[in-house]
């Protein structure tokens, strides 16, 4: 083959392979990806940080990993790919929003890392009376009409818990029965409040009854001693109109609950 041939198959080669890498770098170019606006952002941010701190605390192949990420976008009718360029595009376009996401995501993590403690501090709770009832120290009974704890209201609504109990055995003037409620979310101003009532019966006759009203949030109690003999009903309350709450979006009733305490427990 002459010297002259060979030149020209090698600068159709050259032009060659400069035809495919500009076709390719035209077909990068014109790859697009969805932007995801800032508050689809806020909505999932918080979700993908935990997502991602439980797959690194487990140690997950990057196999699985792969595909949880793929359900997750796809949950959000999103990519990976759209995630990424976007999260990219406004730490290179828009650095205060940027910041400001990972920050507002910051305060919701906090806000629901606060709510998860008072679920567990909750159930060490029950776990606590659970083990004094066991032992006999007390007789606890869940008031709650649908049992439930915590019970979640969104206001505006109306509140409207009530009860009737009958006891094992009929309590007496030595025995003291508590109605305890924990409440949560209740506006700061004030502007709302429920009545909580207690009674004890014998026989269908009112033995004694207690009534607090309650305004803010915290931990409350009404403890009754029979005046008679042979106490063998229980009723209460908790009523009123919630219209407010403190910004957290409802009111929680942590616990609602009866409880019998012994004779030997001092006040």
């Amino acid at each position: 083959m002459s010297l002259a041939k060979q030149n020209k198959i090698s600068k159709l080669l050259k032009a060659c392979v400069c035809l495919l890498l500009l076709s390719g770098s035209i077909a990068c170019s014109n790859q697009s990806w969805k932007k995801v606006s800032p508050e689809e952002v806020r909505q999932i941010l918080p979700e993908l940080s935990l997502l991602k701190a439980y797959l690194n605390n487990q140690n997950v192949p990057d196999s699985v990993r792969y595909v949880t990420y793929y359900a997750f976008f796809k949950k959000y009718s999103i990519s990976q790919t759209d995630w990424d360029s976007t999260m990219f595009w406004y730490a290179k376009n828009d650095i205060n929003l940027y910041h400001n996401l990972y920050s507002q995501t910051d305060d919701a993590l906090r806000r629901l890392q606060i709510k998860l403690q008072k679920k567990v501090d909750a159930l060490d709770e029950a776990n606590r009376r659970k083990y004094e009832w066991e032992q006999g120290l007390l007789e606890n009974a869940n008031l709650l009409l649908d049992t439930i704890y915590p019970k979640y209201i969104l206001p505006p609504a109306i509140v409207n818990e009530t009860f009737t109990y009958e006891p094992r055995i009929h309590y007496d003037s030595t025995v003291r029965v508590s109605l305890n409620l924990a409440i949560d979310g209740m506006s700061l101003l004030g502007q709302d409040s429920l009545s909580m009532t207690f009674s004890l019966f014998q026989e269908g006759k009112l033995d004694t009854t207690a009534q607090k009203t309650i305004k803010r949030n915290g931990a409350y109690d009404l403890v009754l001693s029979p005046k008679s003999k042979g106490i063998d009903s229980i009723s209460g309350s908790l009523r009123g109109i919630i219209s407010q709450h403190d910004g957290l979006g409802f009111i929680t009733i942590d616990s609602l609950s009866l409880i019998r305490l012994s004779k030997s427990q001092e006040d």
